[in-house]
């Protein structure tokens, strides 16, 4: 089961890499309904910022991947309010509401970058944003991507030892990845470093 939801995830990161050419304004619009929609006043707005974001993923081709990265983000929001919805702590803010926003604001940003492409929609920021900082969105989706690949294997490997599920295995399997994932990066950075002028 988590080596199905790990290539999920992986797949949904790849169609962010298409290469687009948006307009420039396209990725500062994006920004700001994602804005918008993580403080609408109701519900009803929130999924009026959903639906921008399928169109835009159905414009950039990517509405399975849409879907994934969106069910993620409402599946996470439901967790966290799960203790206010069964009643056993009091919120100032209604459940649905805190659900929808966090919905509404990941399915509206997703959506604009499956349309503007990762690239696309960082560069647009690259006046604004420090340097630094772009380098690293820039290396996010190969990075994301190569864990992932690295995790399906591990996963697969403590699966196929341990049938059953184990607690000691799959602790055992998130050290590696973390372990892998530092060592990783850290050449990453490296090879990035060694080629920026």
């Amino acid at each position: 089961m988590l080596k199905e939801f790990v290539e999920e995830l992986t797949k949904a990161v790849l169609a962010f890499e298409r290469v687009r050419n948006p307009h420039p304004s396209l990725p500062y619009l994006f920004t700001a309904a994602t804005v918008a929609a993580a403080f609408s006043p109701d519900r009803y707005m929130s999924l009026a910022f959903a639906a921008a974001g399928v169109i835009a993923a159905w414009r950039g081709r990517g509405l399975r991947e849409w879907g994934v990265a969106t069910a993620m983000s409402a599946a996470f929001a439901s967790l966290v309010s799960l203790p206010t919805l069964l009643g056993l702590i009091s919120s100032k803010v209604d459940p649905a509401l805190f659900i929808s926003r966090a919905t509404g604001s990941a399915a509206v940003l997703v959506g604009g970058l499956l349309y503007c492409g990762w690239n696309g929609f960082f560069d647009a920021f690259k006046k604004l944003l420090p340097r630094d900082l772009v380098k690293l969105f820039g290396l996010l989706p190969p990075y994301i991507y190569t864990l992932g690949r690295t995790a399906i294997a591990v996963v697969a490997a403590r699966e196929a030892r341990t049938p059953d599920f184990d607690k000691k295995a799959y602790a055992a399997a998130i050290g590696d990845i973390i372990i892998y994932s530092i060592e990783r990066g850290r050449a990453l950075r490296m090879a990035y470093e060694a080629r920026s002028p």
